[in-house]
């Protein structure tokens, strides 16, 4: 068993996983497994139900979580920081062999994928949490994709003097993430006609098109997709604030719906006797706001300040056998944020402001076509030059994790992200061949666990 003692907690991963019936591959009710998964699993311990709502909406372990997502047919594994990557791969498998083991004697299978593939996001596919149900109030049907998308979340640990150039260097490479880990072709039974189906039917979540005079040297921030890589880059905290705060807030604290208003024209109107404590410091009341206000716009990378963490979030979830290229991907380009940045510079113009519109345009590119010829990447050599640069700043942590980023390697290799493949397996056999291809295996450990 593998405890990393030579690293302080550095990353964590919140795992999104379909669950389908193994007869036909329609969306399986997650709920129904929770007393199975609670019970003793291989000689350990039972987990702890959590409720929301009068309902066990997940399960605690001192390692790890499991709960319900947006969709009725997804879990999501949330792992305790780890040190490295191999703790965290150990912490993540334990909690995905029970999974797997629990759906497979309900005639389940988990998915390796980043979409429910053959039914379609409705609303009777929407968990009923009260903060679920009142999104849905609030956004109506631009909130029925969360139901049917799987992502692969990852944390890691930044310092606050650094974290906001370490976001614009990950969100810059959105498109660049996209076209590595695509792997969302196929839903409700169709093919899509993009690699990454989910972030093309997520980027329509929430337009917002308020804007504030607002930022650092009074620069004006407009707010527009609340989902996927940014207009601009923030450059520093104030800016940052400022665009959270110019798009609309959802809910309260309380997850209450609220009808209207930015972030800051609500925390104005809710906060204003109390926005600094005594000692100066934002206060306890506005600090709860602002957390609740910015837990709701999903960028593709966003600090998360609650945390002391960057949360780089534009990744389907993984194959079976590669299922954690894309944590060390977001390990890589963290740890790594300044060669990372400096190798993506060279090749996209040398400014920040400029190489980022550049990966605006190819942003779609990468969404619809992965790393086809048809993405034409910017500039040859781009991604495997900050694929170099990722494995250099894991190599300098001394832990061997580098490994982990081989299946990236041989995608960039072979122009191939993870959804062409799935295409190709569903053009041949459907959406039952689609789901035997991204299926888990029971028992877990029948899966070749090299990283090569």
């Amino acid at each position: 068993s593998h405890r990393s003692s030579r690293a302080p907690p550095a990353v964590g991963r919140e795992a999104e996983l379909p669950l389908v019936h193994a007869a036909g591959g329609e969306a399986f009710e997650v709920a129904s497994l929770w007393p199975a998964l609670a019970a003793p699993f291989r000689g350990g311990a039972a987990m702890t139900p959590s409720n929301e709502g009068g309902m066990t909406v997940g399960l605690r372990h001192p390692d790890y979580e499991i709960v319900s997502e947006v969709g009725t047919g997804t879990l999501e594994i949330v792992t305790r920081p780890c040190g490295d990557l191999h703790e965290l791969a150990e912490v993540h498998d334990a909690a995905l062999a029970r999974i797997v083991a629990a759906a497979w004697d309900a005639g389940a299978l988990v998915l390796g994928y980043g979409m429910q593939p053959r039914t379609a996001a409705t609303a009777e596919l929407l968990t009923r949490k009260p903060r679920y149900r009142a999104l849905q109030q609030v956004l109506g049907p631009s909130w029925l994709p969360f139901a049917s998308t799987a992502s692969d979340q990852c944390h890691v640990a930044v310092e606050r003097h650094e974290a906001m150039e370490a976001t614009d260097t990950v969100n810059l490479l959105t498109p660049m993430v996209i076209a590595l880990t695509a792997n969302s072709p196929v839903a409700g039974n169709a093919d899509l006609g993009v690699c990454s189906g989910r972030e093309a039917v997520m980027r329509a979540t929430g337009l917002d098109t308020v804007s504030l005079d607002e930022g650092s040297a009074g620069t004006r921030v407009a707010a527009r997709a609340r989902h996927g890589m940014p207009e601009a880059p923030a450059h520093d905290w104030e800016t940052h604030a400022a665009r959270l705060l110019a798009h609309r807030t959802l809910i309260d604290v309380e997850n209450a719906p609220l009808a209207g208003g930015s972030g800051c024209e609500w925390l104005t109107r809710r906060h204003s006797g109390e926005l600094r404590a005594a000692d100066g410091e934002v206060s306890d009341a506005a600090w709860e706001f602002f957390n609740k206000h910015e837990h709701y716009v999903w960028h593709s990378a966003r600090p998360r300040p609650a945390h002391g963490t960057l949360e780089v979030r534009a990744a389907c979830q993984q194959p079976v056998e590669e299922r954690h290229a894309s944590p060390a991907l977001a390990l890589g380009m963290v740890a790594g944020w300044r060669r990372v940045r400096e190798a993506a510079l060279a090749h996209l113009g040398g400014d920040l402001d400029r190489a980022w519109a550049r990966c605006v345009e190819w942003h779609g590119r990468a969404a619809a076509h992965g790393l086809a010829a048809e993405a034409e990447t910017p500039s040859t050599g781009l991604i495997s030059d900050v694929l170099d640069a990722c494995e250099e700043a894991l190599h300098a942590r001394g832990l061997g994790e580098e490994a982990h980023l081989a299946p990236l390697r041989r995608r960039a290799m072979k122009r191939e992200s993870p959804a062409q493949r799935a295409r190709q397996v569903f053009r041949g056999g459907g959406v039952e061949a689609l789901v035997r291809h991204a299926a888990f295996p029971e028992p877990l450990e029948e899966i070749n666990r090299a990283f090569a």
